[in-house]
């Protein structure tokens, strides 16, 4: 039996920006390339875009001695 547990990241685009001294970043591009490419995960908020992606997969199986 093998069971798997997925470690998931998210991060704000528009504090990202502000990280680099960006206060009003124009996230339309960014929108239309996500949209268009369809890969990663991400939820619009507000005038903010969050992504969710994964970082990891752990899997963990089950030994059984005879």
């Amino acid at each position: 039996m093998v069971n798997e547990q997925l470690s998931m990241v998210s991060f704000s685009i528009k504090k990202r920006f502000f990280s680099k001294g960006i206060e009003r970043p124009n996230l339309f591009v960014i929108r239309k390339i996500l949209k268009a490419k369809n890969v990663l995960k991400y939820e619009e908020k507000g005038d903010d875009i969050v992504i969710t992606y994964p970082i990891a997969t752990i899997s963990f199986q089950k030994i059984i001695n005879n």
